[in-house]
């Protein structure tokens, strides 16, 4: 697990995995989850 800050954007990242994003969905107003192909977490982001 890695935690990303980007001041310059002001968001936050939150990778549960090393693996490849294939399919992103915003699931809170500034929020958006990552999954892969088979639909596993892969990373949350946060505005």
């Amino acid at each position: 697990m890695r935690l990303k800050v980007d001041q310059a954007a002001d968001a936050l990242y939150l990778a549960l995995t090393e693996g490849p994003v294939s399919h992103s969905e915003e699931v809170a107003p500034g929020m958006v989850v990552d999954s892969d192909e088979q639909g596993y977490l892969v990373g949350i982001e946060v505005l």
